[in-house]
């Protein structure tokens, strides 16, 4: 009988300690659910780890199309005019698009990690 009163203490206090525990972060679904329901420095450390992730992420993917476009620059062949917009200029949109998602994500990362040291100080001075 004591060991079955030992045993659900134990998963009692396991139990509270993963409810207490902030949540991996692995999708943008587990990245919003977080988001909405954040309450301590140590979550929203875990964001901005996230929104870290995504910039990286996104300067990658504008890296690449950078390096699209000095091929297709580098590499001239005849082109007649296009009736839609060139290569080079879809490159350079795409370009565009993700320095602008990865500029997001370092402003959210910085709005964390400012909210993260905000609530440090806080219960420091408290």
């Amino acid at each position: 009988m004591r060991g079955i009163i030992a045993l659900a203490a134990a998963l009692l206090a396991g139990t509270a300690a993963a409810q207490n525990a902030a949540p991996e972060v692995k999708t943008y679904g587990d990245w919003k659910r977080l988001r909405a329901h954040a309450h301590t420095a140590d979550e929203f450390r875990k964001l901005s780890v996230w929104c870290s992730s995504q910039a990286g992420l996104y300067r990658r993917k504008a890296e690449g199309y950078e390096a699209k476009l000095k091929d297709y620059y580098a590499n001239p062949s005849f082109r007649a005019e296009p009736k839609y917009p060139s290569a080079g200029q879809q490159l350079k949109t795409l370009i565009a698009h993700y320095r602008e998602l990865a500029q997001h994500w370092e402003d959210l990362e910085a709005a964390m990690n400012g909210k993260a040291e905000q609530i440090e100080a806080a219960a420091g001075s408290v």
